[in-house]
């Protein structure tokens, strides 16, 4: 079981264990070593951006992480109360208090895979429910991409 902290030093939201309790201020020992040295707006931006390509390598192998660094900086909460809790597969509610090893839980959808050429960017995702998002793998459905597309359309 994970939980989201934010670090202290550079905003940035990072996982970890529910196990390490409220001890973790700092997604990493830079931030750590850091903290109290950032003295102007660049140096937190230039820190935040470390920060986060090494959260990516952390959860996600080589080509998939450099794919998520080129692509947006994507809020997952943000996605799924646009879609309003909706699965884009299969249409059903998805369970906010439901963990994402569920198999109902949520999760972030690339329409067209990463694999397949697909891109971290808003336009190409949604959310799903694990199981959904597991059983399509690495599949491109043109009535998906047509129906995020559409959804997307209506909101910019």
């Amino acid at each position: 079981m994970f939980v989201i902290k934010k670090c202290y030093s550079c905003g940035i939201e990072f996982f970890r264990p529910r196990s390490t309790g409220s001890k973790i201020k700092y997604c990493s020992q830079y931030c750590r070593n850091a903290n109290g040295t950032i003295v102007n707006k660049r140096d937190r931006a230039e820190v935040f951006e470390r920060a986060r390509k090494r959260e990516y390598s952390r959860w996600f192998g080589k080509r998939r992480h450099a794919k998520m660094i080129m692509g947006d900086k994507i809020d997952s909460l943000t996605v799924f109360e646009l879609f309003d809790w909706q699965c884009i597969i299969c249409d059903k509610e998805i369970h906010q208090d439901m963990s994402e090893n569920h198999p109902h839980g949520p999760s972030l959808e690339h329409v067209i895979p990463l694999s397949r050429g697909g891109t971290h960017t808003w336009f190409n995702v949604g959310p799903a429910h694990v199981q959904c998002n597991r059983d399509k793998r690495d599949t491109i459905d043109e009535q998906l991409i047509d129906k995020v597309y559409n959804i997307w359309s209506n909101e910019v």
